[in-house]
């Protein structure tokens, strides 16, 4: 019986054993992710003697290179792909086993998907299943009032307003700094925070600028941590009035933060206390979007009340991002946020892509821990 069994599937492993070993050797690396993902003591003990180490040993290569390697593995993935259709194509013209060829390309496709994804799983989705910032912190996100909402929201502004003088400014009144400076600056970003938060330590990484940032736009990106270097890259391309609190955000996933509510609290709070007036500056203006966007829905009256209190120069900046992103508002990016907002939720994430405005909760436990 077991030979019968075993015999279709050597015959067919013999044509691409290569393949096979590495789709074989995926699946046990998806299997093993997905049983130890259920216990927190077996997550933290990978994440702390494995994949912490390993990543942060190949970000440190990676800090040393002028240019993002994360990039450049998606360009190679890229060219890689559509040689690998060229030859498909070739193929099927001169192959005398159509059939042969055909399973050795779906074993290849299998074989990269499969690797791909366990890597993934392996140097980032166990993240999730670590120990929270929340739970690291004492930090707990509670539900909010519409008054929480409010006086957040008139926080956020003041800061804001505080802020926006020192900020260098274009022709028309937006925001306008050297990308290179900024992610210089970011060197220093997080030593106030750490001290609030020990846990957040960790090796000077320097974001990197994406070259092709249009495209990122294209799907509503503003930046991407890539798990298998260690890199937070960057869209260079949107308003720089909110670049710098993208970089901090960016850079809270290299210190282990993985929900992207966390990461937007811990992003929001480096730049606010970076003592960087840029950094502040542009911290406060999108902790302001996201808790303006809630306090519009739970008072609108309330939000009706703040809006003439926002200064021109955050106005016009404001305007500006609005203005920009409207621009990549098609189909395409549509399908990308919905394919994202899935990504989410597969790593038990259940509100997906609105867990980035979710760090209003956190912002307002922080700020205002009372009703008022």
């Amino acid at each position: 019986m077991k030979k019968r069994i075993l015999s279709p599937v050597l015959h067919w492993w013999r044509f691409c054993p290569a393949l096979h070993t590495v789709s074989a050797v995926s699946l046990g690396v998806l299997c093993a992710f997905w049983i130890v993902r259920r216990h927190p003591k077996m997550v933290e003990w990978l994440l702390q003697h494995f994949v912490t180490p390993l990543q942060r040993g190949i970000s440190g290569f990676c800090a040393h290179l002028p240019f993002s390697v994360a990039e450049l593995t998606w360009v190679l993935l890229a060219v890689a792909v559509f040689a690998g259709l060229v030859w498909f194509g070739v193929g099927l013209f001169r192959a005398q086993d159509r059939w042969l060829l055909c399973y050795r390309a779906f074993a290849a496709a299998a074989a990269m998907i499969l690797a791909i994804y366990a890597g993934f799983c392996l140097l980032w989705g166990v993240y999730y299943y670590g120990t929270s910032f929340e739970e690291k912190s004492g930090l707990k996100a509670q539900p909010v009032s519409a008054q929480q909402l409010y006086n957040a929201t008139a926080y956020f502004i003041d800061g804001m307003n505080r802020t926006a003088q020192a900020v260098p400014r274009d022709a028309n009144g937006c925001a306008d700094f050297d990308t290179a400076v900024l992610l210089t600056a970011s060197d220093s970003i997080y030593e106030k925070l750490t001290e609030e938060y020990p846990f957040l330590a960790a090796p000077v990484r320097r974001p990197k600028p994406v070259f092709v940032s249009r495209a990122l736009s294209a799907f509503h990106f503003t930046g991407f941590f890539f798990p298998f270097t260690g890199e937070a890259n960057i869209n260079t391309d949107f308003p720089g009035a909110l670049r710098p609190a993208v970089i901090a955000h960016e850079m809270a996933h290299q210190r282990a933060i993985a929900p992207e509510q966390e990461a937007n609290f811990v992003g929001i709070q480096a730049a606010i206390t970076s003592g960087n007036p840029i950094y502040a500056y542009s911290g406060y203006l999108q902790g302001y979007i996201y808790l303006a966007n809630a306090l519009l829905q739970a008072d609108p009256d309330g939000w009706q009340q703040l809006m003439p209190t926002i200064c021109a120069e955050a106005n016009a900046d404001l305007i500006a991002n609005n203005t920009y992103w409207a621009k990549y508002s098609t189909p395409v990016s549509g399908t990308a946020q919905n394919v994202y907002d899935g990504f989410l939720k597969s790593y038990d994430q259940p509100l997906g892509r609105k867990s980035y405005g979710a760090c209003i909760d956190l912002l307002c436990a922080y700020y205002f821990p009372e009703n008022t």
